[in-house]
């Protein structure tokens, strides 16, 4: 469950496609063949992961200022709008190694999980969210960092 304070994250990993008949069609009309455009497939991706946080992954910081800077790096380094070559699984790692500093000078804390255990609603988990989303995003890192042409987007 996850409520208007604290935003969901969602973090998709793209590949370029593998477009195996690229497609001419008219900017005009189907009707009006003077303006054929050639369908590039070096711009077409497609997402291979993509995994949505159900907690308030920044609400595990003892002191949310430090982590303020990277949430804002990792939302607009990672936006969708720009080119995959600056979305780069090395960039994310780079942007990790700040993370773990900022956890190790800054701390973190444990806290109710959002998640219930299934068999025992009476109970919750406990949870550091912030480290475990570090650790997901390190592990997206070593999963796809061999992987031609791969970027990311968070938002």
């Amino acid at each position: 469950m996850i409520d208007d304070t604290s935003p969901a994250i969602k973090v998709s990993v793209w590949r370029p496609a593998n477009v195996q008949r690229p497609m001419s069609y008219s900017k005009e009309s189907f009707d009006n063949d003077s303006k054929i455009e050639h369908l590039d497939p070096d711009r077409l991706y497609e997402e291979v992961y993509n995994w949505k946080t159900n907690e308030d992954v920044w609400g595990g910081a003892e002191d949310i200022t430090v982590t303020q800077n990277i949430r804002t790096e990792l939302i607009e380094g990672f936006a969708c709008n720009l080119p995959p070559q600056k979305r780069t699984i090395k960039k994310l790692e780079e942007l990790l190694k700040k993370l773990k500093e900022k956890l190790i000078s800054a701390g973190s804390r444990w806290s109710e999980s959002r998640t219930m255990v299934k068999h025992d609603e009476d109970n919750t988990l406990r949870a550091n969210t912030l480290i475990s989303f570090y650790n997901h995003l390190r592990w997206l890192c070593l999963v796809f960092k061999n992987v031609p042409g791969v970027s990311v987007t968070v938002r």
